[in-house]
């Protein structure tokens, strides 16, 4: 603008304006007016030499040189570090094949204390970034790391209030001696929404994928086409905490205690697979929908309801083969003697279970649901809920929470 009124203060000065023609005039001062756009070119750094011989050894060098890429891509190699992210980037595996793969391995040598003081290690920690971090074609392995850094969080993937996607990263082995193992860890919101799609999150010790609050914003996470599958003591599948507001589709979740959990009053679990876990899919909070999801081989519960519903919709799930060890009480849809009406939980169908639904608050019309080698429909309440087994269940997520 300064430009601007000095071509302006000269031309008046000088009679410029009216030596040229008026309409040349009005271009002059029109395209000097216009905002410049300046057109940065894309900075993109190499990290090792399959695409020559790049300066950068290690991803983390990389990420911190100046000017700031917007986009690190990593050739395939072994990297023993651990990456922190602190600006807007797009970080990218180089895709050589199967057999070539860009790798985040032990051992830990940083760590960190999340809001709720416990000792973290993040293989990769985005940590407060405003603006998109994307994550690409990374395997992050902590196989062995257990051992040596006992009584902490291990993590593979940490967003602290940052956003971006993150894709085809496969998290495996957060897991140990004393070691709350995760896979992929949203805590907090920020301006930029997370994705998490087309992930393999395997073999850690607590949880695969969360989503926690953290104060202001609240996370806006969609969590898709994944593949989910706990270690022999884990916990949760994929975990949604209060104050987020998440979506959890196509996804397929093998194992575990808790398949998919959610505490948010936010949401939707829509379309998923759930395989073999202990609990399919518990709901804790009045307002997330689940729909149009199969449950097959849960120990217990195929669907828990923990909580009186009076928005939450329960409709068109499949439920198949619910087979309790103990020989008793394998339940489709289990009520836990919380109330909901028929025209929010139906069109279920439900195969091969002691009860289609179970513990149901009385004057439940039962829904328009279908009932395949199911010894009893209904089980009528006894008593106030929830019952134990959910209070334990609610008691194990409050240990997961961030405040």
């Amino acid at each position: 603008m300064r430009t601007f009124h000095r071509i302006a203060s000269l031309a008046m000065s000088t009679g410029f304006a009216t030596r040229l023609g008026l309409v040349v005039w009005l271009l002059i001062l029109t395209l000097c007016a216009a905002p410049q756009k300046l057109h940065a070119a894309n900075i993109t750094y190499v990290v090792g030499t399959c695409k020559g011989n790049s300066p950068y050894k290690t991803i983390q060098s990389a990420l911190d040189a100046s000017p700031a890429p917007d986009t690190v891509e990593v050739c395939p190699a072994l990297y023993p570090e651990q990456i922190t992210i602190h600006r807007p980037v797009s970080l990218e595996g180089i895709d050589q094949g199967n057999q070539a793969q860009v790798r985040l391995v032990a051992p830990f040598t940083g760590f960190l204390t999340n809001a709720s003081a416990d000792v973290v290690a993040a293989q990769i920690f985005v940590d407060h970034v405003n603006g998109p971090v994307n994550l690409t074609n990374l395997v992050l392995n902590a196989q062995g790391a257990g051992g040596g850094v006992a009584s902490i969080d291990l993590y593979g993937v940490l967003y602290e209030q940052s956003g971006g996607t993150i894709n085809k990263v496969t998290t495996d082995y957060q897991l140990g001696k004393n070691v709350n193992g995760a896979g992929i860890i949203i805590q907090g919101g920020s301006q930029t929404p997370v994705i998490v799609e087309n992930c393999s999150v395997h073999d850690f010790s607590g949880l695969g994928i969360a989503v926690f609050p953290l104060g202001d914003p609240e996370p806006h996470v969609t969590i898709t086409n994944n593949v989910v599958s706990p270690g022999s003591t884990a916990e949760y599948g994929v975990a949604i905490g209060p104050g987020t507001e998440t979506t959890v589709t196509a996804n397929l979740v093998n194992g575990g205690y808790f398949a998919i959990s959610t505490n948010a009053s936010k949401g939707s679990i829509t379309n998923n697979t759930v395989v073999g876990a202990q609990w399919g899919i518990t709901v804790d909070s009045d307002g997330p929908s689940v729909s149009a999801n199969t449950v097959e081989g849960a120990l217990q519960f195929g669907i828990s309801l923990g909580v009186n519903m009076k928005v939450s919709r329960i409709e068109n799930n499949l439920i198949t083969s619910v087979n309790n060890p103990a020989g008793v009480g394998a339940t489709g849809i289990e009520f836990h003697c919380n109330t909901i009406t028929s025209t929010q939980a139906h069109s279920n169908t439900i195969m091969d279970a002691d009860y289609g639904y179970g513990d149901v608050p009385a004057g439940f019309g039962g829904g328009d649901n279908n009932y395949l080698g199911v010894l009893f429909k209904t089980s009528t309440c006894t008593g106030p809920g929830p019952s134990p087994e959910t209070k334990g269940a609610l008691a194990d997520l409050e240990r997961w929470k961030q405040p």
